[in-house]
């Protein structure tokens, strides 16, 4: 009798390791899985990110270009980019020029609305617009 546990409980034990062999192989293939997806996400975000970078000088130097037009040459222009959770971004174009500092109200406002046809829109579509400030 002893021979028919050992039996049982030898078999028993080739049938757990089985299940057991294929819950590691399941989960290791899980995690390779996961590690691709989320290397290709990356991927995808910093192309998307180095396509905005682009679009962003791109726009600096117009606004640049306009404003030594407009007689304001070596103006400072920085721009900030905040994106909120749900992906959506707002921009914010600071400028920084002693001339500009020194207008009246009614002359920046003139100089905001000739700014505010700079925009750039995305490959999805999306188009920007950004709040300019003076500094």
């Amino acid at each position: 009798m002893r021979k028919e546990k050992l039996t049982k409980t030898g078999s028993k034990g080739r049938a757990g390791k089985t299940v057991a062999g294929v819950l590691i192989a399941i989960a290791f293939l899980w995690m390779i899985f996961g590690i691709t997806v989320s290397a290709r996400a990356r991927q995808e975000r910093e192309e998307m990110n180095r396509n905005y970078l682009l679009q962003e000088k791109r726009l600096i130097g117009e606004v640049r270009s306009a404003l030594a037009e407009m007689g304001y040459r070596n103006s400072g222009v920085t721009m900030g980019r905040i994106v909120y959770e749900d992906d959506t971004m707002e921009y914010r174009l600071t400028i920084h020029h002693g001339k500009i500092s020194a207008l009246g109200d009614e002359e920046r406002q003139e100089l905001l609305e000739e700014l505010s046809r700079f925009t750039f829109e995305d490959e999805m579509g999306r188009k920007y617009h950004f709040a300019v400030r003076f500094a």
